[in-house]
């Protein structure tokens, strides 16, 4: 699958499917309704796959999963409610799907603009203000996007405007002696 045609991917929550994308909305609404920065969101939602179930990890995956549900038109999705779905015997798997869906949605960063990233949240306002008045996307359009998706766009015109080096790395090890 395609980085800038994400894909909304299957999640079995309570015997219900729901089809689900990780896109700038649902990172805003997590951020919002949790108080919290979506990376420290998914390490805690991390923690509970791992087996590390804690009242407080268990609250923020039901609060991520609700964002989720509500960002992907499931509007009356609440957190008591995600809770009354999660069974225990597929908690740790649900938890798995929420991490790697994020994971798959969430920009590819260097280390350095990783470390910098995961200790905070993302600036949403800038990332809006960026796709819209630099980029001239519209808003709409900019709110069903993954942060991937986001990053790429922006990192393709600073090199089309020579603010960044392009590295390709097949044609970097093909000329690599």
């Amino acid at each position: 699958m395609s980085d800038l045609r994400p894909q909304r991917r299957a999640l079995l929550l309570g015997g219900e499917q729901h089809e689900l994308l990780f896109s700038l909305a649902a990172v805003d609404e997590v951020q919002s309704s949790l108080n919290l920065p979506i990376f420290d969101a998914i390490r805690a939602i991390f923690a509970v796959a791992d087996g590390k179930v804690t009242e407080k990890g268990l609250e923020i995956l039901a609060g991520v999963l609700a964002a989720l549900l509500r960002t992907n038109g499931e509007p009356g999705a609440t957190a008591l409610g995600v809770i009354r779905q999660l069974k225990p015997e597929t908690l740790t798997g649900t938890a798995l799907q929420v991490a790697a869906l994020f994971t798959e949605d969430a920009p590819e960063a260097d280390d350095e603009d990783a470390a910098k990233e995961s200790s905070s949240a993302v600036n949403v306002a800038r990332l809006l203000y960026t796709c819209t008045s630099v980029l001239r996307l519209s808003e709409a359009d900019v709110w069903e996007m993954t942060l991937r998706k986001i990053y790429l766009l922006i990192d393709e015109h600073l090199i089309a405007n020579g603010k960044k080096k392009e590295t390709d790395i097949d044609s970097v090890a093909m000329f690599a002696g």
